[in-house]
């Protein structure tokens, strides 16, 4: 099978969930992803939940890569690195700034021995600024970048998104910044660096907010399930106990949604009038609503608005979602059998390609399960490998 990535090679020296991550992603596509760790491992292998002594999150971040294990600390740990560089493509870290280059595997040392890479680095707030230093986590990145500012009800303590979306979005900036550099290359022959920082990311996304902060002055508040540009735009509770969101985004919608609650009578409010009025007098028309979606429950005003052409949906509890027929569909889970932890699902990557699919799902690597294997693949001689293992430069 012809993957998009096919014949890239990539050393993934990264641990937590932003690099890992952004590693998986490439592997997913086709790319020969080196995992490469510390003897003691990602820490994210200690993460429960447990089956068997496997860490899942562990596997959901790992999938589809080779495992080795490199003691940088050791004499003879960097020269390896810098053998197996020279024939890499990519180079992924997430060190905080500096660690990479008191370890001598920064981007101005591996680009000196393959003007050719690519080498991408993660970290909370970036390579420069005031903030470089600094470590940086999910939840500062969302708190920071303000996220945690803008996110759960009016009045109520500050909320972070439940999942880790700096981390998750930092590793997909990651990668667009990796097939940028690829495709630069086949133009100008060089590698360069890509610099990804987790504070970027929920920043980058706020655009709503940006709109109306740079454009009105105003100073974005928490909306609950509100959007701050549309109304209605949000969850109602139903009678069923459920809770039903609606997105009439348009002026079009917004007379669909009336005629399919039997609320004609709102069409014909001043205040009501243009998309514009509706965000203005946002809590005055969710008062409206509100009391009528409590009349019905929420499969019969799905039933209603589906027919009315009103996007709408239920919200779903978690295992609902992912037993979803359409999620099936598109096979966004899949069953993996793991060597000790025997069945698994394992959450694939959103991306397809028509004539170059994405990497069937294999389970995440060992700590230094394919060490020996990697090396004698990079052209090391079985008796440098014994000599490397002897001094525990590599496990």
């Amino acid at each position: 099978m012809t993957t998009a990535l096919q014949g890239i090679k990539v050393l993934e020296m990264t641990r937590f969930i932003a690099g890992p991550y952004a590693g998986s992603v490439l592997a997913s596509l086709g790319a020969d992803v080196i995992k490469i760790e510390p003897p003691d491992g990602d820490v994210v292998r200690s993460f429960g939940p447990m089956k068997a002594g496997v860490g899942l999150p562990f596997e959901m971040m790992n999938h589809n890569k080779k495992g080795l294990v490199i003691d940088l600390k050791k004499p003879g740990g960097r020269e390896v690195i810098y053998r197996m560089v020279k024939d890499a493509d990519i180079v992924l870290e997430s060190s905080r700034p500096g660690t990479a280059e008191r370890l001598g595997v920064s981007y101005e040392r591996l680009s000196e021995i393959n003007p050719r890479l690519i080498y991408c680095s993660i970290s909370g707030f970036g390579q420069d600024g005031p903030y470089r230093g600094l470590g940086g986590v999910d939840i500062v990145a969302q708190a920071m970048g303000g996220l945690m500012g803008i996110t759960g009800e009016p009045g109520g303590e500050p909320v972070k998104v439940s999942q880790p979306i700096a981390d998750y979005g930092c590793g997909m900036w990651a990668v667009i910044g990796i097939l940028a550099a690829l495709a630069a290359r086949q133009h100008t022959g060089r590698g360069q660096r890509v610099d990804s920082a987790l504070l970027d990311t929920p920043i980058a996304w706020s655009l709503w907010e940006a709109s109306r902060y740079f454009g009105l002055g105003e100073v974005p508040e928490p909306l609950g399930s509100s959007h701050r540009n549309v109304a209605p735009y949000r969850a109602f509770l139903c009678a069923d106990g459920r809770h039903v969101v609606i997105g009439a985004a348009s002026q079009a919608l917004w007379e669909k949604l009336c005629e399919a609650l039997d609320v004609q009578a709102l069409l014909a409010e001043e205040r009501f009038s243009s998309p514009p009025l509706r965000v203005r007098h946002r809590a005055a028309l969710e008062a409206e609503l509100k009391p009528l979606f409590r009349r019905r429950t929420s499969e019969a005003w799905l039933s209603v608005l589906n027919a009315a052409s009103v996007p709408c949906g239920l919200v779903k509890r978690y295992d609902e979602a992912v037993d979803d027929p359409q999620v099936k569909r598109r096979k966004m889970v899949a069953d993996v059998h793991h060597s000790k932890a025997g069945p698994l699902s394992i959450l694939d990557v959103p991306v397809y390609l028509s004539d170059t699919p994405r990497v069937p799902v294999s389970q995440a690597p060992g700590l230094g399960e394919h060490s020996t294997e990697v090396l004698e693949g990079w052209g090391f001689r079985d008796d440098e490998i014994q000599a490397l293992l002897a001094g525990n430069v590599v496990v």
